[in-house]
């Protein structure tokens, strides 16, 4: 079983943490206004005997004022004309806007979190719209260039096809009937000079 002082040392430390609570919510309470009459009194008399409290207040209350001090931020008359501005001269630079958290462009009312972005607005540049160009130039001559091609190929090949098909066979047809002439010819010369033989004969 745990001794007397085993069972006491806990209670002890949980009684310490409970004195340090009451203390942090006597400021809170304070500082919040809500003490009043003689609670208010006696709090006020206390921090005027104990350093340690009075600075833990001054502390407390800084931090109250920085809290209070963002709490109230919170976008003005004609936010949404001067965020407009700016985003139309950005887009004429082509600058990085940042805006606020709490600001969102699609939606009337600013307020609800977006988070933080960063927008890049900016014209397509000089350099681009050359490029752009440059390539839309090659690309065209490219085009032209295989069109005149593929029309020479087509030529060629018509003509080789009408060579093949319509003059070859016509020049085969007439050499053929030239070999026939020559040797009909030649075998009629050969029967009048036989005949002339005969005669003599």
């Amino acid at each position: 079983m745990p001794s007397l002082g085993e069972e006491t040392k806990p209670m002890a430390e949980t009684t310490a943490s409970q004195r340090v609570d009451a203390r942090t919510e006597s400021v809170f309470s304070y500082l919040d206004g809500e003490l009043r009459g003689d609670e208010l009194a006696a709090f006020e008399d206390r921090v005027a005997r104990d350093s340690a409290l009075q600075a833990e207040v001054e502390s407390y209350r800084a931090v109250f004022r920085s809290v209070e001090g963002v709490a109230a931020l919170t976008p003005g008359s004609g936010f949404r004309d001067r965020v407009m501005q700016s985003l139309d001269a950005g887009e004429s630079q082509g600058r990085v806007i940042w805006l606020p958290k709490w600001v969102t462009i699609e939606d009337e009312a600013p307020g609800r979190p977006t988070g933080r972005v960063g927008l890049r607005i900016g014209p397509i540049g000089g350099g681009m719209i050359g490029s752009l160009m440059t390539f839309l130039g090659v690309a065209i001559v490219s085009i032209v260039v295989l069109w005149i091609v593929l029309s020479v190929v087509g030529l060629t090949l018509g003509i080789a096809g009408f060579l093949l098909f319509k003059v070859a066979p016509v020049m085969l047809l007439g050499w053929i009937v030239l070999k026939v002439a020559a040797k009909l010819k030649a075998r009629r010369k050969l029967s009048a000079s036989d005949r002339r033989w005969l005669e003599r004969e």
